[in-house]
């Protein structure tokens, strides 16, 4: 993550801007073309999709780069460990291999190159090889400079990229809502809310289907979930609470911290529970493993709780 932060500050971008980046780049990066130097793969005022969370980056990649305190858009032409040979006429050989260059938009005359590639370095240039400034102007350029690799390119005129970027800013605000309510791990808590929704829908269909459906029924089952929440909240404020009360009386209660997470975990296996009971109501072939594996784990906890009462009575 702190890669990404300076790779954007790189840019120069401002914190907001930055901020706006990390939320998207959960799925998605946007940057628009500013130039000519990459046509007619993309043209000035089109704009990039690119993955921010590349593993590797490969030979005919279009890739987005930090470099002087400007992002450029170049094709990735050969990678670290490569033998690079251009002609004066500037037919390009990749370990002696002549490549078949169909996306630049015309061959240029020029000194002719030869050079090994570094490790963890990276040979650029546009496609509209007579108006680029690249890896032929100012060398190779290192793998960490890689802000993302493209993936999708989108004409400045098309409608469905402003559907994207409104799909892209909803998620955006979705995510820094559950970040601010819920902390870091806020994806724990959301998947514990979608197995509180399929738990409620395959209780409705068990119903259903052992034909004892009852309005007041489902009713307790919602409050019953609501309430889980409410415990849910009591046990990390007490989390918080207890190792705050230590700091200042200047005793360790740090072990306290494992309140709230273990009041979730022991909720989120009798979800998980409950919805394969449901299933196998219903009629559902559900896999034995996923029993058993909910049998460890309940008698898991069931042992720490019992080992936690124990410690109490030695006290």
């Amino acid at each position: 993550m702190q890669k990404i932060i300076n790779r954007l500050k790189k840019m120069g971008l401002s914190a907001t801007q930055i901020i706006f980046n990390l939320v998207t780049s959960g799925l998605i990066c946007c940057t628009t073309v500013s130039g000519h130097s990459m046509m007619p793969t993309v043209h000035d005022g089109d704009r990039l999709l690119y993955n921010p969370f590349f593993k590797n980056v490969e030979r005919g990649d279009v890739v987005v780069i930090s470099h002087g305190g400007d992002m450029l858009i170049k094709r990735v032409i050969a990678i670290g460990g490569d033998h690079l040979t251009i002609s004066t006429y500037g037919r390009v050989a990749i370990n002696g291999e002549w490549q078949n260059e169909t996306y630049i938009n015309s061959q240029t005359s020029s000194e002719s190159i030869d050079i090994i590639i570094p490790n963890g370095e990276l040979w650029i240039m546009g496609d509209n090889r007579g108006h680029s400034t690249d890896s032929r102007n100012f060398g190779t350029v290192e793998l960490g400079d890689v802000l993302g690799v493209v993936i999708l390119k989108k004409h400045k005129d098309l409608e469905d990229y402003k559907i994207f970027v409104k799909i892209n800013l909803l998620w955006a605000t979705v995510l820094t809502f559950l970040t601010s309510a819920f902390g870091a791990y806020w994806y724990i808590f959301a998947a514990f809310m979608v197995l509180n929704v399929v738990d409620f829908f395959t209780g409705v269909e068990k119903a259903k289907y052992s034909n004892t459906e009852n309005s007041n029924k489902g009713a307790k089952g919602v409050i019953k979930k609501l309430g889980y929440w409410i415990v849910i909240f009591i046990a990390f404020f007490m989390s918080y609470t207890f190792k705050d009360i230590g700091n200042i009386i200047g005793i360790d209660l740090g072990i306290s911290a494992f309140i709230g997470g273990f009041v979730l975990a022991t909720f989120i296996i009798n979800e998980i529970r409950s919805i394969i009971e449901n299933l196998i109501e219903i009629g559902v072939d559900v896999p034995k493993f996923l029993t058993k594996g909910l049998e460890v784990a309940s008698k898991k906890l069931d042992d720490m709780t019992d080992e936690g009462d124990k410690n109490e009575d030695n006290k």
